[in-house]
């Protein structure tokens, strides 16, 4: 069996689109038609021939082994379920033991944990195969995925563009096809906005659904893991792995067979983005087309106000500044030089917030959240808006030498993301077709816990012909 995808003439060559999914492929497992350890091997043999690859680290004996051990379990009748033997890889920040993790950054040098993170463990007892460590951009701090140690991350569409970030490594890895999903985290949109620059799908589950235990600290108060996959399914399958209490009852997906979407009907709130000087021409006219696609295939279409995020991304700027200096300041001290100059005055900001302004951004925290949720959830399933604020620009564009004009505008990169992770509600990002030559995606926002519904939402979406024909990429 061959992971290469059978992609469309519009979609660039080699890149995951139209590849079987994990139920398709734990089926072909389940047959005998292919191997887990033939997945590992073509896997391994891909990244090798893969430029920007979106691997810092590829654990090729590790991965061999897990791949084998799931083969003797297939064989016994004794298959862990449909993660058995399916190829993952993780952003480099999550904790294995005995292995380097390093962040990104050179400030850790060759740091090896002595624990691992809950999320790899739920993984490995799914019998998920782990091909190694992903790129990052450094400690998580941009949403671009630049790097000034390793390299910046580079777009599997055209890799003079961002990959975005800061989970750039695990967009890169499926979109490229060489994985069929990946760990990220998200404190301020670090896995919605790679996965829009990059044409795939990505869940930000409700915040405290996933451990943060074992992994590297940014802002504790707005760290979120997630994942991102090719498609909803995959992610379903994923998140039902890692969260086996949590709502995750899209296609639960628990025998080894491609499942339909499940047919009811959604509810979906839907703003005008046109005019907003949050969003660009070309991302307001591909937000508009996508909405339109919307009506009809059993959704309901609610006009609902253009949310201001301005405030909102006020105080969680706030707080990441703050809690980020706290993760780092001890490294600062002792290792300044080893954080990019970017990096650095970002963190040490944090220092010069009063203690009043971050203890209140907190206070109000829960109160702007239920304003949220009664203002424009009401009635509604989901929500959506735009995942980013333009279209997705090249490495030379963000290179800017005036420091307060290139945070400025990685700020406004991240507009529609950073005030979901403050406000904490579960967001799934969506392939939506092409803005500026480049792909770029919608979020479906929910409320708390609702991770079911949008996945839900998601699939039925994507397995529809007529929002396929309005979004895909042309």
């Amino acid at each position: 069996m061959s992971l290469a995808a059978t992609t469309p003439a519009t979609v660039p060559a080699g890149l995951a689109a139209g590849r079987p999914g994990i139920a398709e492929t734990a089926a072909l497992l389940h047959s005998g038609e292919a191997t887990a350890e033939s997945l590992a091997e073509e896997a391994i043999q891909a990244i090798a021939d893969t430029e920007h690859s979106g691997f810092v680290s590829v654990e090729s004996e590790q991965a061999l082994e897990q791949a084998r051990q799931s083969d003797r379990r297939r064989a016994t009748g004794s298959s862990l379920g449909l993660l058995d033997g399916i190829p993952l890889a993780h952003k480099d920040m999550f904790f294995r033991a005995g292995q380097v993790s390093q962040f990104g950054s050179a400030l850790l040098g060759e740091y090896v944990p002595t624990q691992t993170s809950p999320l790899l463990d739920r993984l490995d007892s799914s019998g998920a195969v782990d091909l190694g460590r992903l790129h990052m951009s450094e400690l998580a701090m941009s949403p671009m995925g630049r790097n000034d140690h390793i390299g910046d991350g580079r777009n599997p569409w055209n890799p003079s563009y961002v990959s975005g970030g800061s989970s750039s490594g695990s967009a890169m890895a499926v979109a490229h096809g060489l994985v069929f999903a990946a760990l990220g985290s998200d404190t301020g949109g670090s896995i919605r906005i790679p996965a829009g620059t990059t044409g795939v799908t990505a869940l930000k589950p409700t915040q405290g659904t996933l451990s943060t235990s074992h992994a590297m600290p940014l802002s504790p108060s707005l760290d979120c893991p997630g994942l991102i996959a090719t498609t909803a399914a995959d992610c379903t399958v994923v998140f039902a792995a890692l969260a086996p209490t949590a709502t995750a009852t899209a296609t639960a997906a628990t025998t080894p067979k491609s499942t339909p979407a499940p047919r009811r009907s959604f509810t979906i709130a839907v703003p005008d983005v046109v005019g907003s000087t949050h969003a660009a021409d070309e991302i307001a006219e591909n937000f508009s087309t996508a909405s339109a696609a919307l009506a009809g295939d059993e959704v309901t279409v609610l006009p609902s106000d253009l949310p201001d995020f301005d405030l909102v991304n006020q105080v969680a700027t706030v707080i990441t500044g703050v809690e980020a200096f706290e993760s780092f300041r001890d490294y600062l001290e002792i290792r300044p030089d080893a954080i990019g100059d970017q990096v650095r005055r970002r963190v040490e900001r944090g220092a010069m917030y009063p203690a009043h302004v971050y203890s209140r951004a907190l206070r109000i925290r829960a109160t702007l959240l239920a304003d949220f949720v009664h203002r424009y959830l009401d009635g509604a399933d989901a929500l959506i808006l735009p995942t980013l604020a333009f279209p997705v620009p090249t490495i030379d564009e963000t290179r800017i030498v005036d420091a307060h004009e290139a945070e400025s505008r990685f700020g406004e990169f991240s507009y529609w993301t950073r005030a979901l992770n403050y406000l904490g509600l579960p967001v799934v990002s969506i392939p939506s077709g092409l803005a500026g030559g480049m792909p770029t995606g919608i979020q479906l926002i929910g409320r708390p816990h609702a991770e079911g519904t949008l996945l839900d939402l998601a699939q039925h979406l994507q397995s529809s012909e007529h929002w396929q024909h309005a979004t895909t990429f042309h």
